[in-house]
Formats: structure tokens, sequence, C-alpha cells
């Protein structure tokens, strides 16, 4: 089964370390970017499972990102946010923005894996 993930995150380490450790944990259908437009083409053309947003994009804002990718991919699609900083607000933001879930970034990003295949698990109980 294909399981495309998209990350969308400013910072070239952090897509990075993501991409690898997801790899790593046996996702191999994945791609970034750290740009808006892009990612919204990327969206319309590779319709992934996952999409993986941080919160804070530089100059642009993780939860109107968001909001586009829930309105142009629909509820089938999950989307995580990812910080280096959570707060309660955080929480409520994402949520009212459209998103499944909110996770820290991490050095090992074992949080966001675990995250990453219980959306798969749910997408898969959803079908059955």
């Amino acid at each position: 089964m294909r399981k495309p993930i998209l990350i969308i995150d400013d910072d070239e380490e952090d897509r990075m370390l993501m991409r690898h450790s997801l790899d790593k944990a046996g996702f191999k259908d994945i791609t970034t970017t750290g740009c808006e437009k892009e990612a919204i083409t990327l969206a319309k053309k590779r319709k992934p499972s996952v999409i993986i947003i941080d919160i804070i994009l530089g100059h642009l804002n993780g939860f109107d990102i968001c909001r586009k990718m829930r309105t142009l991919c629909g509820s089938q699609v999950k989307i995580i946010m990812v910080t280096g900083m959570i707060s309660a607000a955080d929480g409520e933001k994402a949520h009212e923005a459209g998103a499944d879930d909110l996770t820290m970034k991490g050095h090992n990003y074992l949080r966001l894996i675990n995250e990453v295949k219980k959306m798969f698990e749910k997408k898969s109980t959803n079908k059955k």
C-alpha cells in the first residue's frame, strides 16, 4: 500500500532529520518542502496520506498552512503539526486549524514516528 508523507518545514536540517527518521522506520514515500506554494502543488500532485507541518515556518504561519491543507485535501488526509516548544495554546490552535495531532520535534523523532504509525493504523481501520 502506498503511504505518501509530505513534510512542510522551513528548516532544511529538520526536514532532513524527520525524513531520515521516518525512512528508518520503514516509510519510503516521503516528500519535503519549505515553501508554501510548493507544498500546495505537492499536495495536489502526490495526494499524501499524512502531512507534517511545522508551526513556525520563518515568515509563514504553520496554522494557516494547516488550514489550507485541510481545505485542499479534506478529512481523508491526516495532519500532524510539529514544534520545538509545545504550549497549551498551540494545541488548541492546531486543533482549530484542522490538525489531527501536535507533537514535539526531537532528536530521534520517536514520538513523531509513533504518531505517523497511529495515523496509518486509523486509516486502515476506517477502510474496513
